[in-house]
């Protein structure tokens, strides 16, 4: 029950996060530029993953987290140009998050028992909760009009 409560905390805290962020990016960068910020910043968050595996002297999780850094990051790259990419990366980048939280913490195998690293409480659980925004935001953003959604020539 504690860590139901903890990782809902959490997530809240990602939520609020990803509103915070999204609401700065609005007020200081024209909207053609979103897509690109949260494109490259995608890299860095995917690659959190190779720290923890580090930190964690998880060495046999290198192949695989190595795997998910390049994926995210090739996401990411492809967000910059086409945001519905972004939809994607962040969207799978959320779900992944979430399984090393399960994995780390509640001892679910959700890699097929592939070696995967340890992530700190509750941080799979924040970044579900960021990522999750994050996607949902882009997604909104791909249904309104061209004009509206700044990329427009």
């Amino acid at each position: 029950m504690t860590l139901s409560i903890i990782l809902l905390v959490y997530f809240s805290l990602g939520l609020m996060a990803a509103m915070g962020s999204l609401v700065l990016t609005r007020k200081f960068l024209p909207p053609r530029l979103e897509a690109p910020v949260y494109g490259v910043l995608l890299i860095p968050i995917a690659g959190l993953y190779l720290v923890f595996t580090r930190h964690f002297g998880l060495d046999g999780a290198w192949p695989l987290e190595m795997s998910a850094v390049i994926g995210f990051s090739l996401l990411g790259l492809l967000g910059m140009r086409f945001p519905l990419m972004l939809v994607v990366g962040y969207g799978l980048h959320g779900g992944w998050d979430f399984a090393h939280e399960l994995h780390a913490h509640l001892g679910i195998d959700a890699f097929g028992g592939r070696p995967v690293t340890l992530v700190p409480l509750a941080y799979g659980a924040v970044c579900a909760g960021y990522d999750g925004y994050v996607a949902v935001y882009f997604w909104l953003r791909s249904r309104q009009p061209a004009d509206v959604a700044g990329t427009a020539t």
